[in-house]
């Protein structure tokens, strides 16, 4: 079967670790009482999720030949789901984490750590096999796309 029909909190949870990544952001945000930042954060991500398995759906397009025997996977390839996940993430907690900085020169920092780890998962996805390098240019483009249009639904109706 394809990737579309793969349990979701496999396919998001745990294929690729984003939940140790989710579950300290969410916890020190619901913490700290940010339920504005909460709800953005959760919809960004979590909708991004289900954009992908759509796109995914849509292309039904097949991995490349596969080099390396340590990726094993039958889900489609098109988009990269790494790729479209790794922008939308770190974008998002570049943001967030950036918010209330006063120092520019430590926002500049994290915001280009957030980029170059962007950088070495699309990378890495293709230096394994496992994507095309159109698969992964795919994926960060739609994870922008969602970027901005997640900014502009907040904007326009949340407040």
């Amino acid at each position: 079967t394809h990737g579309y029909t793969t349990n979701f909190t496999y396919y998001f949870f745990y294929k690729g670790g984003v939940f140790n990544i989710l579950f300290p952001v969410i916890s020190l945000l619901f913490i700290q009482r940010r339920s504005k930042t909460l709800f953005k954060f959760l919809i960004t991500i979590f909708g991004s999720a289900v954009f992908l398995l759509i796109l995914k759906y849509i292309f039904n397009s097949n991995r490349p030949h596969q080099v390396f025997d340590v990726i094993i996977s039958n889900d489609l390839g098109f988009p990269s789901g790494h790729a479209l996940m790794s922008i939308v993430l770190f974008y998002t907690l570049a943001v967030i984490t950036t918010k209330r900085m006063h120092d520019v020169s430590l926002r500049l920092l994290i915001k280009i750590s957030a980029v170059i780890i962007i950088i070495l998962i699309g990378l890495s996805r293709i230096l394994v096999g496992a994507h095309n390098p159109e698969e992964v240019i795919a994926g960060w483009s739609a994870g922008i796309f969602w970027i901005y249009a997640t900014n502009y639904v907040f904007k326009r109706y949340i407040q």
